[in-house]
């Protein structure tokens, strides 16, 4: 078994397309013979159709596994966490302008800059969810009132009718440029002024007007709608990016947007 210090260095298995016309159980079988896999596990995480993000594995199979798979009609790749956050910190935008062919960029940290249309590679969307648990405290009436018992039951159920869960979103758009760099719209921090008059009064109809002005601008550009159909990979929440702001950026996320460039840089260069 490897260490923890030794599996944190292993590639993850990028499976971007089944070979033609065959079954998941004949791609488990494949790879578990080539990595030594079990292929009852793989029966279970090839139950969505690809691209995926398999799982990590064995440095030393791990290029057979590709090629094998490659030479049977699919197509995949490895990576590893160190390829992801070398995609550098990703860089919040307050908001943006449209000049003669470039966008036109406000920072939140940093100098404006000035992205050409044909440099943005690949937009990711996505709305993210979380749970909120917020907890009143209730009233100390101890195990008596009024001289009568309280039952257990009738405790359990003051304590949980204490407690409300608010489920809150927060709307991305990470844009991917062609030297490697990430930038993001956070629809927690944008000023949408880019909007003008259709600025709407959501900020979810307010990213994708902003998602469709680019993909408009940037006609070139890969637009990744599939972050909701997406299982992270165990071992996803260790991507560390430079400047990661923990409770603020969401690591699946983060991880799935730059597996999501890499992919489609794989795709695009054949």
């Amino acid at each position: 078994m490897p260490t923890v210090a030794e599996l944190a260095t292993w590639p993850f298995l990028s499976i971007v397309a089944w070979p033609s016309d065959w079954e998941r159980g004949q791609l488990s079988a494949l790879l578990a013979e080539t990595g030594g896999l079990d292929q009852a596990t793989l029966n279970m995480r090839l139950g969505r159709p690809p691209p995926m993000v398999l799982e990590r594995v064995d440095p030393s199979p791990a290029a057979r596994m590709i090629r094998d798979l490659v030479d049977s009609g699919g197509d995949g790749f490895l990576f590893t966490l160190d390829d992801l956050a070398g995609l550098g910190p990703t860089l919040g935008i307050s908001d943006i302008g449209v000049t003669e062919g470039a966008i036109d960029v406000e920072l939140r940290a940093g100098p404006r800059t000035s992205l050409r249309f044909d440099t943005i590679q690949v937009l990711v969307r996505a709305q993210l969810a979380r749970t909120e648990t917020h907890r009143r405290q209730p009233p100390r009436h101890g195990m008596h009132i009024g001289g009568r018992s309280r039952t257990w039951d009738s405790i359990k159920a003051e304590f949980e009718s204490s407690v409300t869960r608010e489920v809150k979103t927060s709307d991305k758009l990470d844009l991917h440029t062609t030297d490697g760099s990430v930038y993001q719209v956070d629809g927690d921090r944008f000023a949408y002024l880019a909007l003008g008059a259709l600025r709407g009064h959501s900020d979810k109809a307010n990213m994708d007007s902003i998602c469709d002005l680019l993909s408009h601008l940037c006609p070139d550009a890969v637009v990744d709608t599939w972050y909701t159909l997406w299982r992270p990979p165990s071992g996803h929440d260790k991507l560390v990016v430079p400047n990661m702001a923990a409770g603020r950026d969401d690591p699946a996320f983060t991880f799935y947007s730059r597996w999501a460039a890499l992919t489609y840089r794989h795709v695009l260069a054949g």
